[in-house]
């Protein structure tokens, strides 16, 4: 990362500079580059030294120079056959030839005198610089320093050149100005607006920044939208935008009727703006039959008596705080001892090695602690926006509790040729006890781990996520996406049944994972949904109940049902669990259960 574009002149040497970026827990002593111009032969340059785990070095080297003017595209990537994401390997800018040499050069013009006391800095200063920027520094020295006068003097320039104005009688002075007005100019500016892939008739998140590129300092400001140039609507903000700083804002918008391609227009609102052209920006919204919703699946290695898991333990938690509707875990027990009832056989897709491990989205394997898995999963969500939609309905078979049909529907976002996916499934079981977890931070040997310092070294456990049954993991199930060219205007289904293994301790607590893989693209899995197990009959769009449902209601953003002390489970209408809290006004399934009373129904507010 951090190659700029570059100008120089033709057919003479000039310098790359970079960053190579280490996001593993490995440490290496060494590491080549390689870089090309215009898709040519590439040329390597090694460099020895030691680049830490999760660190980065600063690397430069000399390209001998291109010939032909014009501009051309220079490709820079590190060289690491072991690497297990070679999708961020590689890096572009542009390399403009000119006739003229382009070489920066800063020019210094100093105020100095043979009769001032403490110009000898100024004239070390020049040396130094000269030193350091031999080919990128110039200076100027004005004399004109008068003797007998203090030393300090107080240099002005009002356009009729350098004066003294100790020269004039005056001391020394250092002026600090700070305008206040009543009625300063404002200019608002939005921008970072993203195009968005949606379901149609379902609210969304809008997401974007506005940045205040003026002194005055804001109390609160209104953010209007519109849809394919129709009516707008506003947003207030009661918050402070301070002066040239930014706020990132976010609302719901209720959502879009019809399918196809809409055009979104966000502007900032502010009568006083001096410059409006740049209080608007423009994004596309995709309205599809299937939630656009992009979750991380990580897929850890763990077991109960390995020391070390507590941190994966912690790490998932944690995720699934941080990101509620948008993640998804799979605990795969199979550490050295791990008792039989909790090994999935079927649930292999990698040697794993060491424990624990985990993978995300099956691009990058690492030692799962909190921070590392933070940075993989921020960095999925931010750099790999999804290509898809997926929805599951999961229903047991009726009368049949060892077999559930599963219905899936896929949509992509864009239009794609030549391609290979496949679904997969995976039966996970929460609230799994009657074990005990191996810990290794009991009484802080490891450090501190959320608690865990404070455990037993053998501490009673509840298991997530448990991995109970895998389904065409490696690859997908075959024919599940039957065409090698998908169109976005296409929703892809695919119906099966899974058998539920004999070790799942509660049915009531299991789950249906399903996720699509691009076997195209070094098998990355491209998004992935949870959905709960319902009785035979059961939709994730209709009121359900196997027994009376309480009366539920909306309060402060959550759903609560007076009288019931049960867990609620509350899901959106295409099967997704989402965090009870902080829920905008829609239509949810709410699940609910305490041991007697059980239901599933339809709510909206």
């Amino acid at each position: 990362m951090g190659l700029r574009d570059i100008a120089t002149k033709e057919n003479e040497p000039f310098n790359v500079s970079a960053k190579v970026v280490n996001l593993s827990a490995t440490k290496l002593y060494s590491y080549r580059i390689a870089y090309s111009v215009d898709g040519g032969e590439e040329q390597f340059v090694d460099f020895d030294e030691t680049l830490g785990d999760r660190s980065e070095n600063v690397f430069s080297f000399t390209h001998p120079g291109i010939k032909t003017k014009g501009t051309h595209k220079l490709k820079v990537r590190v060289v690491a056959d072991e690497d297990v994401n070679p999708a961020n390997d590689a890096t572009e800018c542009n390399v403009m030839m000119t006739s003229v040499a382009i070489t920066k050069r800063v020019l210094m013009e100093e105020a100095t005198g043979i009769y001032c006391g403490n110009c000898p800095r100024g004239i070390v200063s020049i040396e130094k610089c000269k030193e350091k920027y031999p080919d990128n520094f110039i200076a100027i020295a004005k004399h004109g320093y008068v003797a007998n006068k203090t030393a300090y003097s107080n240099y002005t320039d009002f356009g009729n050149g350098w004066v003294d104005n100790a020269a004039n009688g005056a001391n020394a002075l250092s002026l600090t100005a700070r305008i206040e007005a009543d009625n300063l100019p404002v200019d608002l500016s939005v921008m970072g607006l993203r195009d968005i892939a949606t379901k149609e008739n379902e609210p969304f998140n809008v997401s974007a920044k506005v940045v205040n590129l003026s002194a005055t300092k804001l109390y609160s400001y209104r953010i209007a939208y519109s849809v394919d140039g129709g009516e707008e609507q506003f947003v207030d903000f009661d918050e402070t935008l301070g002066d040239r700083s930014e706020n990132v804002f976010s609302f719901t918008h209720p959502g879009i009727k019809t399918k196809g391609t809409h055009k979104l227009k966000v502007r900032v609102v502010a009568d006083e703006d001096v410059n409006p052209a740049n209080d608007a920006t423009e994004c596309n919204v995709m309205m599809t039959s299937v939630a656009i919703t992009k979750r991380v699946l990580m897929e850890e290695a763990t077991g109960i008596y390995c020391g070390n898991c507590p941190r994966g333990i912690v790490s998932i938690e944690k995720c699934k705080e941080k990101y509620p509707d948008n993640f998804i875990a799979i605990a795969k027990h199979g550490y050295t001892g791990t008792p039989k009832e909790l090994l999935c056989p079927s649930y292999e897709y990698a040697d794993w090695g060491v424990y624990p491990q985990a993978a995300v989205d099956r691009r990058a394997k690492f030692d799962p602690d909190v921070s590392t898995t933070f940075q993989y999963v921020e960095a999925i969500l931010n750099n790999f926006p999804t290509i898809t939609g997926i929805e599951t309905q999961a229903n047991y078979v009726a009368g049949d509790y060892t077999r559930i049909n599963v219905n899936t529907n896929v949509q992509f976002v864009k239009d794609m040729t030549n391609c290979s996916f496949g679904i997969a499934y995976a039966i996970i079981e929460d609230g799994v006890t009657g074990y005990q977890q191996n810990n290794g931070y009991a009484g802080g040997k490891y450090g501190e781990l959320d608690g865990w310092e404070n455990k037993p070294s053998m501490a009673t456990v509840t298991l997530n996520h448990v991995a109970r049954a895998g389904f065409g993991i490696s690859g997908g199930i075959e024919n599940s996406i039957p065409v090698n060219d998908v169109y976005s205007t296409t929703i892809y289904n695919h119906n099966t049944v899974l058998s539920v293994p004999s070790n799942v301790k509660n049915r009531d607590n299991i789950k249906v994972v399903a996720f699509l893989i691009n076997r195209g693209d070094h098998g990355y899995v491209e998004n992935a949904v949870e959905v709960p197990v319902l009785e035979a009959g059961e939709t994730s769009i209709a009121d359900i109940t196997s027994t009376p449902a309480p009366d539920l209601s909306l309060r402060n953003g959550s759903v609560v049902a007076d009288g019931f002390n049960g867990n609620l489970q509350v899901y959106t209408v295409g099967g997704q669990l989402v965090k009870n809290a902080s829920l905008a006004r829609g239509m949810y399934i709410v699940r609910g259960t305490d041991g007697k009373q059980n239901f599933v129904k339809k709510i909206t507010f």
